[in-house]
């Protein structure tokens, strides 16, 4: 399997690290580009987006008729992790949530006049959206089968009543996609329609406050009575909404997880920047073995996000830790086994103590047995203080104290 990413999709990743460089990160050292809650007003965001659509870097989700780049889910993941090294980048090419998930399904399921009047205005991006499932009990919530909020049919409209909570961007949303039940039937009671803002018979009763940041629009608890949506409005047709919920929420878990990447790494990149120059007690604190490891964890969790792949991708998180050298071990499919190996190489204080034989050099995979690799990795990661006598026996000049034999450890498992 080969997980070498095409050119144009390299190319892709290029472009959008350089424009969130040169347009977007410039941005948050500004604290009028924050409002009250936490994220950016439109009235500052909307020149970056317009610069984001000329560059042709705008809506990968959506169809190119539309204005958007249609990119296969590669594609996302490799622009949302590089969108998201800022707070305002996925907004900047509109590709934030609720909106992303929205347009993925309005695209996949929607009528041809559906998608003209309900997909097309977001991908513009001249209204927003959001979806309507989550209750409060005994309501639906992770569970949308136990929905409770109901549609009535009237002729050709149906009337809907029940109240929501939690719902994201329903404070700024122009168009909306929401889950009632329309039978008693247990895989085919849910149906989804669609509505817009000024329709009568809903009201947002409450923002309700989160810790933030907040998507724009927050997070609100609204109330049906009576709303009326035609049959033409109908998504998925009558019955299907189990099925729109699955379409819907599935890709959507996937791309909150590769702008939660993005951001992970950031916070790496700010706090590798922070313990280089800060000093204590006459120590910087990147010279500290404690501080280290902790970095070394937090680089070993970020990587497993992405899978296996990634580790030899341009631009993981396991590059920055060990100086952009690429790993070599030829084999390698695990990033278990690359992070827990190489997160004590490059910086770190370890690569001192690691003997200097010939089939390390220029390498920073460790070709050693795997059992002493293992074993290294245990005693690093169990006992490292400064005067530990693990690290003579692994520099070799024998323990110079007690609680600590290489011998003595558990099998290593194998990774």
């Amino acid at each position: 399997m080969d997980f070498t990413l095409s050119p144009e999709i390299e190319s892709l990743r290029v472009r959008v690290r350089a424009f969130v460089e040169e347009h977007v990160l410039p941005l948050e050292s500004d604290r009028a580009n924050f409002s009250e809650h936490e994220n950016i007003p439109d009235e500052r965001l909307a020149p970056v987006r317009e610069k984001a659509k000329k560059a042709g870097l705008w809506a990968p989700q959506s169809p190119k008729e539309y204005g958007g780049m249609d990119l296969p889910m590669v594609g996302w993941a490799v622009m949302y992790e590089e969108a998201a090294r800022s707070l305002f980048g996925p907004l900047a090419f509109n590709c934030m949530a609720p909106d992303d998930g929205n347009m993925n399904l309005l695209k996949k399921v929607a009528t041809p006049e559906q998608k003209k009047k309900w997909l097309k205005p977001i991908v513009e991006g001249k209204v927003r959206s959001s979806v309507v499932m989550t209750e409060p009990a005994p309501g639906g919530g992770s569970d949308p089968s136990m929905i409770k909020t109901y549609a009535e049919k009237h002729g050709d409209k149906w009337k809907i009543y029940g109240r929501k909570w939690f719902i994201t961007g329903a404070a700024a949303a122009s168009h909306f996609i929401l889950a009632a039940r329309t039978s008693d039937d247990k895989r085919k009671g849910i149906t989804t329609f669609l509505y817009h803002k000024d329709q009568p018979g809903w009201r947002i009763v409450r923002r309700i406050p989160i810790l933030g940041p907040e998507e724009h629009g927050g997070h609100c608890e609204l109330e049906f009575d009576g709303l009326e949506v035609h049959d033409d409005d109908i998504l998925g047709g009558l019955g299907n909404g189990l099925r729109m919920v699955q379409v819907r929420l599935g890709p959507a878990r996937l791309t909150h997880c590769m702008r939660w990447l993005g951001w992970s790494k950031r916070c790496m990149e700010i706090a590798q920047e922070y313990v280089n120059r800060r000093e204590g007690f006459g120590i910087r604190l990147a010279d500290r073995e404690s501080v280290q490891m902790k970095l070394g964890e937090v680089g070993h969790n970020i990587q497993i996000g992405p899978g296996c792949s990634p580790c030899m991708r341009p631009g993981s998180s396991i590059r920055v830790i060990t100086r952009g050298k690429k790993c070599r071990w030829p084999r390698c499919t695990s990033p278990t086994r690359c992070t827990r190996l190489l997160m004590w190489r490059s910086s770190f204080r370890v690569r001192a103590a690691i003997p200097r034989t010939p089939s390390w050099s220029g390498c920073t995979a460790p070709l050693a047995p795997p059992a002493w690799s293992m074993a290294l990795m245990r005693c690093t990661r169990w006992c490292w203080p400064s005067s530990c006598a693990t690290r003579a026996a692994i520099s070799g000049a024998g323990a110079r104290g007690t609680g600590c034999d290489l011998s003595r450890l558990p099998p290593p498992a194998r990774i």
